[in-house]
């Protein structure tokens, strides 16, 4: 039997709710992989480990989960209300269509809705179910020296790096203590996508120099996602496409999830202080000259091309203090002032102007690109 060490993210992917309305991040890969999980785990072929730490994170976690299920209810709402104001528009003209639209949109989302609820208390049960090991005082001691002389996991992200150090400290600790029971190490996977802080640049995907050790001693397998920790299980549950489009997916959620610039942990008890962004926004410089799309244009050097007169960004809103986010072409996220025009990203110094919409919007501005003396001057207009 192997024994399956997650960290946190990985549950939270497990559990991630799909927006029923866009289907934003994915295509239900994380139903799948639970599944596979599962079936596993009543195989006997895998016992899934569970640190403290993470069943505290998983619970603050959770909120954040049924907060998204509780957000899409409220969006439907919205969008019937919508329904219903076009049908008085239009006086009746369309009234059996519309209602006939607003029951099959009805059902389909609270399907949805229902099916990610199951699915999040499923998730939670298989978490209660696991075997539970804690970090001890001398553990957190041990990765308190360990951060003083920068050794990985103390050399990523900062703000995660001790939950991620006693996550895996702990897990050796039981490790060795377990010893005893089978006469020798059983075989252990860990599992995370912090490649910042578990790998360095020159050991790729292989776990960190300074952890390489301790890792070895115990015989513990890492792995960076959970498709190709299962496969390593049984080579039978996925193919290396599958594989390809499911690390793609997480990475995907990974990187569009943010804990807010505002919020702090105190205004947050339910931890619902985090960023999810949304689609792809394209912002267009407001000073490239328009190109006709009917006309041919030679491709001479000093011709702007069109794919170099906008940029694409990523919106999002704090769950919790309703702050906008703006993540730059770069990758730089920045929180957005609701009283301020426009900002400039502080990495690249691209400069962004907010441009007012039309009533009834969802979004009530739009941004587009404009100079850092055109910024500055609509401060004063």
């Amino acid at each position: 039997m192997i024994h399956l060490i997650l960290d946190t993210n990985n549950w939270i992917y497990l559990a991630n709710s799909i927006d029923p309305l866009t289907e934003n991040l994915n295509e239900g890969y994380h139903f799948q992989l639970f599944e596979k999980l599962k079936l596993k785990v009543r195989e006997k072929a895998i016992t899934i480990l569970v640190s403290d730490l993470v069943e505290i994170e998983w619970n603050r976690n959770q909120n954040r989960c049924f907060a998204l299920i509780s957000k899409h209810k409220n969006r439907m709402k919205d969008d019937l209300h919508t329904i219903d104001r076009i049908d008085r528009v239009l006086q009746s003209e369309f009234h059996d269509n519309l209602l006939d639209l607003k029951k099959a949109y009805t059902k389909h989302i609270n399907s949805e809705i229902e099916k990610n609820q199951v699915h999040i208390e499923g998730v939670g049960r298989l978490l209660g179910d696991s075997i539970k090991y804690t970090a001890t005082l001398e553990t957190k001691a041990f990765a308190s020296d360990w951060a003083v002389e920068k050794k990985a996991p103390f050399t990523g992200d900062k703000k995660n790096s001790m939950a991620d150090a006693l996550l895996l400290f702990s897990a050796i600790d039981y490790i060795k203590e377990v010893r005893g029971h089978y006469g020798s190490y059983p075989t252990f996977i860990f599992v995370s996508g912090n490649k910042a802080d578990f790998c360095s640049k020159t050991s790729g995907n292989e776990i960190h120099e300074d952890l390489k050790g301790m890792v070895d001693e115990v015989g513990i397998n890492f792995f960076l996602s959970l498709p190709e920790a299962l496969k390593f299980v049984d080579n039978t549950l996925f193919d290396a496409a599958e594989i390809e489009v499911m690390n793609d997916d997480i990475e995907n959620f990974r990187t569009r999830r943010f804990i807010c610039q505002h919020c702090s942990e105190d205004d947050d008890p339910d931890g619902l202080n985090f960023i999810e962004f949304e689609e792809d926004e394209s912002v267009v410089d407001s000073n490239a000259p328009y190109l006709d799309p009917s006309q041919l244009r030679l491709p001479f050097d000093d011709v702007v091309r069109e794919k170099d007169l906008k940029v694409t960004i990523l919106r999002g809103y704090c769950f919790h203090c309703e702050t906008e986010h703006i993540k730059c072409n770069c990758g730089t996220v920045t929180m957005i002032d609701v009283f301020e025009n426009g900002f400039e990203c502080p990495k690249c110094g691209t400069t962004y102007l907010k441009e007012k919409l039309p009533m009834g919007d969802r979004k009530d501005h739009s941004y587009k690109l404009v100079s850092p003396e055109e910024l500055e001057d609509s401060y004063y207009t």
